[in-house]
């Protein structure tokens, strides 16, 4: 007598559940895929954020600190003159005086492309220089883009202590969800 073996195979039943259960797993696997990349657009649109708002306080903050005189025409504008350099390089000393001399002026505000001072609340950080005999400032460059608002507090005060908080708010990317970033910066002006 001869034994048949029979091969076993799927049934219908089998393949139809194996599939709805693959199909559960790849539509959760999808789905944390999808939440992933959503997380990782909002964190790289706020760290992106995050990033101009400190490359705008790296730029100003040095500058404001060795500044010899600060024009405040208002909160989110600051002009202020810088020390007269020498051949050198550093500072100039008038010898009869032994006071630092006026040199650049510099300002730094918000406006559009055109990077005019009659523009304001543009979206881009501008620096904008002027000498001293001369009447009027040259926007010189943009130093960062999508900015929110830039509020400036100076504050000058009677043991001659003289701060400038600098606060620079960035528009995160259109995320929904994303914060907009706000560094705050604070500087003693040295040379006063």
């Amino acid at each position: 007598m001869t034994v048949r073996r029979r091969k076993r195979g799927f049934t219908l039943t089998e393949l139809m559940v194996s599939l709805v259960v693959l199909g559960l797993v790849g539509s959760i696997v999808m789905a944390l895929l999808v939440q992933a990349v959503k997380m990782y657009k909002k964190g790289f649109a706020e760290k992106t954020a995050s990033d101009r708002a400190a490359l705008a306080l790296q730029v100003m903050l040095p500058e404001i600190r060795e500044a010899i005189n600060v024009d405040y025409p208002g909160p989110s504008r600051i002009e202020f003159t810088l020390p007269r350099k020498d051949n050198d390089g550093s500072n100039y000393v008038n010898p009869t005086t032994y006071s630092l001399e006026a040199g650049l002026q510099v300002c730094y505000y918000l406006s559009d492309a055109t990077g005019g001072l009659e523009t304001p609340d543009g979206p881009l950080l501008w620096r904008a220089t002027k000498q001293p005999a001369e009447t009027y400032f040259h926007p010189e460059r943009v130093i960062a883009p999508g900015i929110d608002h830039l509020t400036i507090t100076y504050a000058p005060s009677v043991d001659l202590l003289e701060l400038v908080k600098v606060e620079v708010g960035v528009r995160a990317a259109a995320h929904p969800g994303s914060a907009n970033r706000v560094i705050i910066g604070e500087v003693a002006m040295r040379n006063r």
